[in-house]
């Protein structure tokens, strides 16, 4: 059986750390409520069985880093037209962007030239704004009211004393909280969880990392130098109003990401410019160059860099 070794991860809000192997078996658990940065921990040697295969699991001596399994809620929602995306790169998030996609209103995580959508409202009574910081890195977001028409903020904080609102809501069933990294750390990723038991789906804070680790920075590279060209099929597919694109590129060059009808028509293109290497995913919602909403039907998501080309087929249901 092959290990993932050194690899934890969060499951559910119980502040539980798993031993994930590859297949995502949850092979050890153990409470970290009063972990911080540095601390040990050990797992010890056992005999097990998952799925009838033994498991032996040797003594594990490891350190847990603050910027390797921080999770902390930073926004929840258990209303429909809201939803929480994972954008985990591990790197300094230095800006968070805003940008409308039909009906839908989305909040765009950014890595140096990548990125990643992470929260998306088509519901009015909550606004969603971009927060981009002339210098340094997002470090912090913090919640704050109700103001005196009822609306609670989350704010967009950097280590270069820039803050601004990126989250404004009013509505039963929302709300914000608190996040402020350690001196010297910024934000490097979020995840999500949910729905829990009572509907709630959450935003949480993924990771932080240590500002300007070069070594750190290397390994990215060499990383990245590892990446396809790849296309995924959309999600979800089929979709109502909207669905989430994922794609890699693997060289740096011109980018094209486009949406055509079963015609052969373009219909709305995505992406047309130059992108790094790195891994992206935006969202369609439904609309035409226009800005005008699609019928249903079958589409195509076309994405061309360089030599490499490929279609992945959408079925549009209104």
């Amino acid at each position: 059986m092959k290990w993932l070794l050194g690899i934890f991860e969060y499951r559910n809000l119980n502040k539980f750390l798993y031993l994930i192997e590859k297949r995502d078996e949850k092979i050890f658990r153990t409470n970290v409520r009063k972990l911080g940065i540095g601390d040990t921990i050990g797992i010890v040697g056992q005999r097990g069985f998952s799925g009838g295969i033994p498991l032996n699991i040797l003594l594990l001596l490891g350190f847990v880093c603050l910027g390797r399994g921080q999770i902390d809620t930073v926004f929840f929602a258990k209303l429909r037209g809201i939803e929480v995306q994972e954008y985990n790169p591990g790197f300094e998030i230095d800006s968070i962007t805003a940008y409308q996609s039909g009906e839908w209103v989305f909040l765009r995580a950014w890595c140096g030239p990548n990125f990643g959508d992470i929260l998306g409202t088509k519901l009015k009574e909550t606004s969603l704004q971009s927060a981009v910081p002339p210098v340094g890195y997002i470090t912090g977001l913090l919640a704050s009211g109700p103001d005196a028409e009822g609306y609670v903020y989350l704010t967009a904080v950097s280590d270069g004393g820039y803050s601004m609102d990126i989250i404004r809501t009013r509505l039963r069933g929302t709300g914000t909280k608190s996040f402020t990294a350690p001196n010297g750390y910024s934000i490097t990723g979020f995840t999500t969880s949910g729905p829990d038991a009572n509907g709630f789906v959450y935003l949480l804070i993924g990771s932080i990392g240590q500002i300007g680790i070069e070594e750190e920075r290397k390994s990215s590279e060499k990383t990245i130098e590892n990446l396809s060209f790849e296309l995924k099929g959309p999600y979800p597919n089929p979709c109502g109003d909207h669905t989430r694109i994922f794609y890699s590129i693997a060289r740096k060059g011109w980018v094209k990401l486009r949406i055509y009808d079963s015609t052969g028509r373009l219909v709305k293109t995505l992406i047309n410019k130059n992108q790094d290497p790195g891994r992206y995913n935006l969202s369609w919602g439904g609309v035409d160059e226009e800005g005008r909403f699609v019928s249903s039907g079958i589409y195509f998501v076309k994405l061309d860099a360089g030599d490499f080309h490929a279609t992945k087929k959408l079925l549009l249901l209104k």
